[in-house]
């Protein structure tokens, strides 16, 4: 049950059913990066595929009549009229349609009336109308979720979430068991608009497929986890540096070399991240510093590799390691950056305080205390010390005594701006209290206890990485079937039954409105660890803390037209 693994099969079966012979592949902008996370251009030109190109690139196309055409795209308005426009002036000679969802059939008739000259082929559904970003994750990047409040759809969002999921179902030939977040609007109605679409086309759901459990959230039940410096590696380079689309932007890394300005970040591609992705930072540094001193015994070398710095110089130093080993050595450029970025952005000094904030056990003076301190330092950025007071409103948001009046005042003097500043109010409006269906803070405390640290590098120092997403909670609670009905009801309310409820659950699909996180990845991949239990996490984006600010500004601003 893996998700990267279903766009590859059907990637696979679009390619192979056209005849032997040279083929161009043609897209739109949607299933581009369906395609490009999962499958390297190596991979396609190894099946006769040497031309890539957008649909809408019509007037940019030369004739090659000798080449055969397959086509994946999206069904949307934009991108049939284009395949049509295609059609009715064909570049290629025989075309091979695929679509990631279910065609109206308007959309079919118009496609048949454009293919004046005959040369459509095949024309078939292919349910890859998701982003496969791990085997198990994806995401159907929808930036803006609200409209109208922080608990109301904006239409268009809600439309393309019913078109991802029942495409992941498809996807996986899987029969959903809906469970939602009953104080989520939100989650409610995305889980009874999923099981009208499946009701409406049972000819692509068939009811004989093995159930799976799928979980629909809302981001507002744990507003912490995105707001924290996330201390594993996949997670860490969204934050600090940023994922997009299986691609990570190194331009703007000083003296980076030209080839390396932008590099493929895909389990799917890099077998080294694949193996070390939800490793803490210390852990990965002690994992790269064996590789590379595994190669320096087959040198001369005697140079210190004690610290990143060290690694990242010997790599410049010795262009063969870069040749024999070309993974890794993007990996020691990539793990310098983010030792940089750790220093400048002093992550070391606040991380503690976010651990405390987010999961400590109550200590309302001494966390305002230290929070006044960062909030007089010049050298801790304004957006870090925003997400530190947001921490402290959404922990201490009865608390008597350090006010959001207060921290408002301690940020409107240390030079904040007042978007800033509204944007402390604006997150207890999005996940406040009364917003949350679980005791946030109350479960976290009791894990904080368990501590680990980052270790064993030179430059990495003690920091603690105590916060364990809620997600895990909930998820560990479904598997047992010990997760209560009354706060996460099945949409079948039939199923809302003591026996039902106590049902072990072997394979479930998270999905978080809002948006998901890697760290909470790490946590789904380490809750199914050693078991056979098989969890998938969805999110209608992937967030890092600056994503999620803005959408949560946009909630609240959605709220107050």
């Amino acid at each position: 049950m893996e998700v990267t693994k279903a766009i590859r099969q059907y990637v696979e079966r679009m390619i192979d059913a056209a005849p032997s012979g040279m083929k161009v592949l043609l897209l739109d902008k949607f299933t581009t990066p369906i395609i490009s996370v999962v499958l390297p251009q190596s991979w396609l030109l190894s099946k006769e595929v040497y031309l890539v190109d957008l649909v809408s690139n019509l007037g940019g196309r030369s004739k090659m009549h000798y080449l055969k055409c397959i086509c994946f795209l999206r069904p949307t308005a934009e991108s049939v009229h284009d395949m049509a426009r295609e059609l009715s002036y064909p570049s290629f000679s025989d075309y091979y349609l695929y679509f990631s969802n279910t065609l109206q059939k308007s959309q079919i008739e118009t496609l048949a009336e454009a293919d004046v000259q005959e040369s459509v082929r095949e024309l078939q559904e292919y349910f890859g109308d998701f982003l496969a970003l791990t085997y198990n994750t994806f995401s159907l990047s929808i930036p803006k979720c609200y409209d109208g409040g922080t608990d109301r759809w904006n239409q268009t969002a809600l439309d393309r979430s019913v078109q991802g999921l029942t495409a992941v179902c498809a996807a996986l030939k899987r029969r959903l068991v809906l469970r939602f977040e009953r104080k989520s609007g939100m989650s409610t109605r995305l889980a009874q608009q999923v099981q009208f679409t499946i009701n409406q086309t049972p000819q692509v759901f068939k009811p004989d497929w093995s159930p799976i459990t799928l979980m629909i959230l809302d981001r507002r039940l744990d507003p912490v986890t995105p707001l924290l410096t996330p201390w594993t590696y996949q997670a860490m380079v969204h934050e600090l540096i940023g994922i997009t689309n299986g691609r990570v932007d190194l331009s703007g890394v000083p003296d980076i070399k030209p080839d390396m300005k932008e590099v493929v970040f895909s389990p799917e591609n890099d077998q080294f991240f694949a193996k070390n992705m939800y490793l803490s930072f210390g852990d990965l540094g002690l994992t790269v510093k064996n590789y590379v001193t595994d190669f320096q015994s087959t040198t001369n070398s005697t140079m210190s590799l004690d610290s990143i710095s060290d690694m990242k110089r010997f790599v410049e130093q010795y262009p063969e390691f870069r040749k024999l080993s070309s993974q890794v050595s993007k990996h020691v450029t990539v793990i310098g950056e983010l030792s940089r970025l750790v220093d400048v952005n002093k992550l070391l000094e606040t991380g503690e305080l976010e651990q405390n904030l987010a999961c400590g056990t109550d200590r309302h003076a001494s966390d305002l205390k230290n929070l006044r301190t960062v909030m007089e330092r010049e050298d801790v950025s304004m957006e870090m010390k925003v997400k530190l007071c947001m921490l402290y409103t959404l922990r201490y948001e009865n608390q008597s005594g350090g006010s959001i009046q207060e921290i408002s005042s301690l940020l409107s003097r240390g030079g904040a701006s007042q978007e800033q500043i509204d944007a402390i109010g604006g997150m207890i409006t999005y996940g406040g209290k009364e917003n949350r269906q679980d005791d946030l803070f109350s479960f976290q405390s009791l894990l904080s206890k368990s501590k680990f640290v980052l270790k064993g590098i030179k430059g990495v120092q003690n920091v603690y990485m105590q916060h364990t997403p809620l997600l895990h909670e909930i998820m560990d609670q479904l598997i047992k079937g010990k997760l209560p009905v009354e706060h996460y009801p099945f949409l079948d309310k039939a199923m809302n039954s003591v026996t039902k409820e106590r049902e072990k659950v072997s394979e479930a699909i998270v999905f978080m409105v809002g948006g998901a996180t890697y760290a909470e990845a790490g946590t789904l991949h380490a809750l199914a660890q050693g078991t056979d239990t098989k969890l998938l996490l969805g999110g209608t984006n992937m967030l890092d803390s600056r994503s999620f600010m803005a959408e949560v500004k946009e909630a609240v601003q959605t709220a107050d037209v």
